[in-house]
């Protein structure tokens, strides 16, 4: 394995990210307009429900945990397609580049692109709303790394579906990372998610019980 092949590659997709308006709209537009829409959703709902005065803050940062995971998946997958579109696969194969080596300049890319997004994520949410996702400490962390993992993990099984039965299955990089969404809690608390029938009377005393509390 030669770091400057891997870093070669590296280069090869920066290059690519500075004059691609739909790269630089992924790691930089959308994650504003979640934000915005979000944010102020949130924002409202919060001004009528006082007994909830952390929701932006949660939706806030939900949002911008997603781009940790969303970009860690989408430079895997995106890139794949790009080689397909391009038709550079062959160049790729023949080159003096082992697998691995391609693999790694995947994963380190999606690091350096998500790390990006996420602060001009960060920047954008306590500019617009004054909410600093920082407040979690040093538990940002594992979560950051946790997340990046499962959009590698995601993008390579992504990318393997698309190598098995080709490009008719490309519209998965961007859309099948958002079908486990609802089940990642992203907006919301783990315990929101429908209970199977065992729980539902566990799931009503503890409603009772919170809004006692709340009076």
């Amino acid at each position: 394995m030669r770091i400057h092949r891997i870093f070669a590659m590296i280069l090869r997709y920066l290059f690519a990210f500075r004059h691609n308006l739909d790269k630089i709209s992924d790691a930089f537009y959308w994650p504003t307009i979640d934000l915005l829409l979000w944010g102020l959703t949130s924002t409202y709902l919060a001004s009528h429900a006082p007994l909830l005065p952390d929701l932006v803050l949660t939706v806030v940062s939900g949002i911008v945990l997603w781009v940790v995971l969303w970009r860690g998946q989408g430079e895997i997958t995106l890139n794949l397609l790009e080689e397909f579109w391009n038709r550079n696969l062959i160049n790729i194969f023949v080159a003096p580049l082992k697998f691995s080596e391609w693999m790694i300049s995947f994963l380190l890319l999606g690091l350096v692109k998500a790390l990006i997004s996420f602060f001009f994520a960060v920047f954008v949410a306590f500019l617009l709303y004054e909410t600093g996702i920082f407040i979690y400490g040093w538990y940002l962390m594992p979560f950051i790394l946790l997340l990046m993992m499962t959009g590698w993990w995601f993008g390579f099984l992504v990318s393997g579906l698309i190598f098995r039965f080709g490009r008719k299955l490309q519209a998965l990089a961007w859309t099948l990372v958002f079908v486990i969404s609802p089940l990642c809690a992203v907006y919301y608390p783990l315990s929101t998610l429908p209970h199977g029938p065992g729980r539902s009377r566990h799931s009503s005393r503890q409603a009772t019980f919170l809004k006692a509390r709340a009076r």
